[in-house]
C-alpha cells in the first residue's frame, strides 16, 4: 500500500544517512593519514598514523558490511598497514600511500553514489507523497460527492413522502378509501404515514357499518310502508271477500234459483278463487312491523312458510322451485321477528341473483334442531356459486363478484350483521347442487339472545 511504501522509503533514507555518516568519517581519517604519509614521517607521527589506522579499521569494518563488493580493496589496505607499522620503510609506506589513495578515491566515489541515491530516494519519496496527496484529494472529492448525493437523495425522498402524505390526507377528506400508502421509512414520518393509513382504514370500516345500518333502516322504513298499505288492503279485501263468499253461499243454497249444473260449477270455481284471495289477504295481514324493537318467541318454520307463500305473488319467483325441509320439532327462538324477516328476505334476494342464469332454478331450505339450545337453518341453491378464493370475502362490505354497477356488495354483510346481533353465526361453502350454501346457527334461549 501507499502507507507501507512511504514507511519503507523512510527506513531506506535513514540507512543512507547512516552510510553517509560512516563514509564521511572514513574519508576524513583517510585524508589525515594520506596527508601525514606524504610528508616527512617522524616516529611520533608514525604512532599517530598507527592510531589513525586503528580508527580507519573500525570504520572500514562498517564499510565492508555496508558495501561487501568493496571488501577486497579495503582488506588490502588492512593487510598493508600492520607491515608498514612493523617496518616503516619507504617501500611499505609508498604501498600504504597507494592503498590509502585508492581507498580515498573509492570512498569519494561511494559518497557521490550515496548522495545520488539519497537524492533519488528523496525524489521518489516526494513523488509518492504527491501521489498519495492527489489520491487523498481524489478520494475526498468522491466522498464529498457521495455524501452530497446521499444528502440530496434523503431530502428528496423526505420531500416526496411528505407531499404524498399531504396528498393522501386531502384525498381522505374528499372521500378516498383506496389502498394504504406504502411505508418505506422507520422514523417519525413513517409512524405518521402508518397513523394516516390506520385512520383511513378506521374511517372506511365505520362508513361500511353506517351503510349497513342505513340499508337496514331503509328496509325497516319500507316494511313500515308495506305494513300500512297491507293493513288497509287487508281490511278492504277482507270485507269484500267475506261479502262475496256470503253471497255465493246464499245463491248456492237457495233452491228456488233452479241453477243449472254449469252455473253451480261456476259458483264453485268463483268460491275457490275467493278462498285463494282470502288466503293471500291473510298472509298480507301477518306482516307486522309495529314491534320491530321488541324480541318475542318466533316460530321459524311458520315464518319461513309465510314468506315463501308471499313469493307466490311475486313474478320474479314464478319459475323458481322453492323446497322446504322443516324440522317439525324445531323450537321457537327469542328474537325480533322483523330482523328475522329481513334476514330471510336478504338470503332469498341473494339466491335469486345467483339463479339468474340457471335453466331449472332450485332453492332448498332446511331447518334442524341442534344441541346446546341451537337451531340450524341451511340455504342452498343451484346457481353460479362462488369460487373457493372468494368464499372468505363474501361477508365483507361492498365485496361483490358481479360486474360493476350490478351489485352493492351489502346483501350478505347485512345478513352477517343481523346474525351477529342475534348472537349467532353464518358460514358459506359450496352446495352439493353446485351453487352456494349458507348455514345459520341461531341460539334459542333468551339468556343468550337478547336485544341490544
Amino acid at each position: 500500500s501507499q502507507r507501507e511504501q512511504s514507511l519503507d522509503q523512510l527506513v531506506q533514507y535513514q540507512q543512507i544517512q547512516k552510510t553517509q555518516e560512516t563514509l564521511l568519517k572514513a574519508d576524513l581519517i583517510s585524508f589525515h593519514v594520506v596527508t601525514v604519509l606524504f610528508s616527512d614521517v617522524t616516529e611520533q607521527e608514525m604512532n599517530q598514523v598507527a592510531a589513525y589506522f586503528s580508527t580507519v579499521g573500525e570504520h572500514y569494518q562498517e564499510l565492508i558490511k555496508l558495501f561487501p563488493e568493496e571488501a577486497d580493496a579495503i582488506r588490502k589496505l588492512e593487510r598493508s598497514v600492520p607491515k608498514s607499522i612493523e617496518n616503516p620503510g619507504e617501500q611499505y609506506l609508498q604501498r600504504v600511500q597507494l592503498h590509502l589513495a585508492q581507498s580515498k578515491n573509492e570512498i569519494d566515489r561511494l559518497i557521490v553514489a550515496n548522495q545520488s541515491r539519497m537524492t533519488q530516494l528523496v525524489q521518489e519519496y516526494r513523488r509518492h507523497n504527491d501521489d498519495l496527496i492527489l489520491k487523498t484529494l481524489f478520494l475526498g472529492s468522491i466522498a464529498l460527492v457521495l455524501i452530497g448525493s446521499l444528502t440530496t437523495f434523503f431530502f428528496n425522498q423526505l420531500k416526496s413522502d411528505i407531499l404524498a402524505l399531504l396528498k393522501r390526507t386531502t384525498e381522505i377528506v374528499n372521500g378516498y378509501r383506496g389502498k394504504p400508502l406504502p411505508v418505506n421509512r422507520r422514523d417519525e414520518l413513517g409512524e405518521l404515514i402508518e397513523g394516516v393509513n390506520s385512520m383511513s382504514q378506521a374511517l372506511e370500516n365505520r362508513e361500511k357499518d353506517l351503510e349497513i345500518e342505513r340499508r337496514k333502516s331503509s328496509f325497516h322504513e319500507k316494511m313500515v310502508a308495506i305494513d300500512s298499505l297491507a293493513g288497509g288492503m287487508a281490511h278492504i279485501v277482507g270485507n269484500s271477500t267475506t261479502c262475496i263468499s256470503g253471497l255465493i253461499d246464499e245463491i248456492s243454497s237457495d233452491s228456488n234459483n233452479h241453477l243449472t249444473q254449469a252455473s253451480i260449477d261456476s259458483l264453485n270455481l268463483l268460491q275457490k278463487h275467493v278462498a285463494d284471495l282470502a288466503l293471500m289477504n291473510q298472509n298480507l295481514s301477518l306482516i307486522d312491523t309495529q314491534q320491530q324493537d321488541k324480541n318475542e318467541w318466533v316460530d321459524i318454520n311458520q315464518q319461513l312458510t309465510r314468506i315463501v307463500n308471499l313469493f307466490n305473488f311475486d313474478q320474479r319467483w314464478e319459475n323458481v322451485n322453492i323446497e322446504l325441509e322443516l324440522d317439525r320439532q324445531l323450537p321457537a327462538i327469542f328474537c325480533s321477528a322483523t330482523q328475522f324477516n329481513q334476514l330471510i328476505a336478504q338470503l332469498f334476494e341473494n339466491s335469486l341473483d345467483a339463479l339468474a342464469g340457471s335453466k331449472s332454478p332450485h332453492i332448498l331450505i332446511t331447518t334442524k334442531a341442534e344441541q346446546n339450545e341451537q337451531i340450524r337453518i341451511v340455504f342452498e341453491d343451484n346457481g353460479e356459486g362462488v369460487s373457493e378464493a372468494n368464499l372468505a370475502q363474501i361477508f365483507e362490505p361492498f365485496y361483490t363478484t358481479k360486474p360493476a354497477g350490478q351489485g352493492t356488495g351489502l346483501g350478505l354483510p347485512i345478513c352477517w350483521t343481523i346474525v351477529r346481533s342475534m348472537n349467532g353465526s353464518i358460514n358459506a361453502d359450496s352446495s352439493d347442487q353446485g351453487g352456494l350454501r349458507l348455514t345459520l346457527n341461531l341460539p334459542v334461549s333468551s339468556k343468550t339472545n337478547t336485544q341490544e
